[in-house]
């Protein structure tokens, strides 16, 4: 799998995640970590950051 496939993958993955996510869903889960990911340069590692922090949101609905 290219870079571009799996980017593509982790970009639906988030999306389907984060599908039914309010305003609250989204200032809630960003408190955390999410944007420390911000300041890398690989998008690959972007968005698996992200997702992990979304996952752990939605598993214990607080942010990581």
């Amino acid at each position: 799998m290219n870079n571009k496939d799996l980017l593509d993958l982790l970009n639906s993955e988030f999306s389907k995640l984060t599908k039914d996510f309010d305003l609250t869903d989204w200032r809630v889960c960003r408190s955390g970590t999410y944007w420390e990911s911000d300041n890398k340069s690989n998008p690959i590692y972007k968005i698996e950051h992200k997702l992990n922090c979304i996952r752990y949101y939605l598993n214990n609905d607080e942010p990581l």
